[in-house]
């Protein structure tokens, strides 16, 4: 079944800003139609007040960001001739699937279908822990991409029936979809029969993988009618009864509820002046040795540092939901790598304390973008672009030793971007989600298949970590830091 008339591009309302997404219908009235998309694909195109659906002003009725379930309803005028798609929720391991989404290819928008096959389920959960649902790991087919733009497409299986909704994208082989099921949390006044229960059991990803414990037979009670207690923590979809008789009393114990998030105190000594402190962390990153002769080479980081980070990754995997409480002091690469690396919204928050305790959060809302970009054409035969950024120095400073590692390095770019703040200004955590996630934007919108992101300037370590962060799907990152000789220095190398 096709999907292509249901599928919908969601853009700005405001030219200057490009970001693109997906999204698709999933109900129609004589007035309006309503369209599922995710909520960060608004987020991108500007917020509620911003964003269009099919070149068509939308209102946003209802928003999952922050709850932390990655959807969102639109509702426009009615765009004739284009049929809702039908929503169940389920999905099996090794299921077939196809994706429909919007592109940015060259100088113009283009729609195509990508197919894969469903890998393995995953949690998610709103923030407060009240709402959990599924999502599901999907890898490509060869020779089809899964681009930039694809967020909010629908996610079928043969018969057409969305069963998901793309959020993210590792690369351009594998994402990570949301089960359909989350639009009950986010938009619980939608038509009673929108959302279609699973055709049988076994399509019930959430049921599949969970047991009912055993049920426990006490002795037999004396009752006018059957009492069937299934307690707190199961969730069960259909159940058959049969003939119970009157004097039968089912008891099935309810599972422990989840633990609460936990805080984890780290600190990051990663820069010859950051000794660690005095008073016990329960984790101390102490990397001072690897600067003490200057910034680790790209070697140094891809063999012994990138490692390190995964290996307290894998560490941390245990206990779910956890909070990172970060401070200390670090190069901004080392900002930028343990955000990338620890970059998994289902599992951590980051939060860097500063040494002004103003704490900055990837779970944080974001606020508007000041800064001035200026783009310079390069070499249209090169495939590589740079970014030069000057938020906590003046861009003049960073733009003469740019230049001059240009000479050196004789690279050749398609395109440089250069973004500063006016005078300096100083900004506050919401602006820095902001500007770490249009930063990503402009990356995946510019880059090019098979190219290096160089990104070069100055910047807080907190816009560092939330910058590292929203990294995902934007291709090879090439840091550098500047030496004692003001001049820069390839360090950590970044692949997605």
């Amino acid at each position: 079944m096709s999907t292509s008339l249901s599928v919908v591009l969601i853009q700005s309302q405001n030219n200057k800003n490009t970001a693109i997404g997906t999204g698709f219908l999933i109900f129609q009235t004589n007035a309006h139609s309503y369209i599922l998309t995710c909520a960060h694909v608004v987020r991108d195109v500007g917020g509620p007040t911003q964003v269009k659906a099919e070149g068509l002003p939308a209102e946003v009725v209802a928003i999952g960001e922050d709850h932390g379930l990655d959807l969102a309803v639109l509702r426009v005028a009615q765009i004739p001739d284009r049929p809702a798609l039908t929503l169940r929720s389920g999905g099996n391991a090794e299921q077939a699937v196809k994706i429909e989404g919007c592109y940015k290819h060259e100088s113009y928008l283009t729609q195509e279908p990508i197919e894969g096959k469903l890998l393995r389920l995953f949690g998610l959960s709103d923030l407060s822990r009240k709402h959990r649902v599924s999502g599901w790991y999907i890898t490509i087919n060869d020779q089809q991409k899964l681009q930039p733009g694809y967020s909010g497409s629908p996610v079928c299986i043969a018969d057409g029936t969305v069963i998901g909704v793309m959020i993210t994208s590792e690369g351009e082989q594998q994402g990570r979809a949301i089960s359909i099921e989350a639009l009950r949390y986010i938009w619980p006044e939608m038509p009673p029969d929108l959302l279609a229960a699973p055709s049988n059991p076994s399509d019930h990803g959430d049921m599949k993988k969970e047991e009912v414990p055993p049920a426990v037979l006490p002795p037999p009670q004396q009752a006018t009618s059957s009492l069937i207690n299934f307690g707190t923590g199961n969730t069960i979809n259909s159940i058959q009864i049969g003939n119970v008789v009157g004097n039968d009393y089912f008891e099935v114990s309810s599972p422990p509820p989840p633990p609460p998030p936990t805080s984890i105190s780290v600190y990051l000594a990663a820069h010859p002046k950051a000794p660690p402190p005095a008073t016990h962390a329960e984790i101390i990153i102490d990397w001072r040795h690897y600067f003490a002769q200057g910034d680790p080479s790209p070697d140094v980081w891809a063999t012994e540092l990138l490692p390190k980070l995964e290996q307290h990754l894998h560490h941390l995997h245990q206990p779910k939901r956890q909070t990172l409480s970060i401070s200390g002091l670090a190069r901004n690469s080392v900002g930028i790598a343990m955000g990338f690396v620890f970059r998994d919204t289902a599992n951590y928050h980051l939060v860097y304390i500063d040494r002004d305790q103003t704490e900055w959060r990837t779970d944080g809302t974001d606020g508007p973008v000041r800064w001035k970009r200026t783009d310079i054409l390069g070499t249209a035969q090169s495939r590589d672009l740079l970014i030069e950024v000057g938020f906590t120095q003046p861009i003049n400073r960073t733009i003469d030793s740019v230049n001059q590692w240009l000479n050196t390095s004789k690279l050749e770019f398609k395109k440089r971007i250069r973004l500063e703040l006016p005078e300096l200004q100083r900004f506050n955590p919401n602006e820095g989600i902001a500007m770490a996630r249009r930063l990503r934007t402009i990356i995946a919108e510019e880059r090019v298949s098979g190219g290096t992101t160089h990104i070069l300037g100055s910047m807080s370590l907190g816009l560092s970590l939330l910058l590292g962060w929203n990294l995902n799907a934007c291709g090879t990152i090439q840091c550098y830091e500047l030496d004692l000789h003001e001049q820069y220095q390839p360090s950590c190398r970044l692949r997605s």
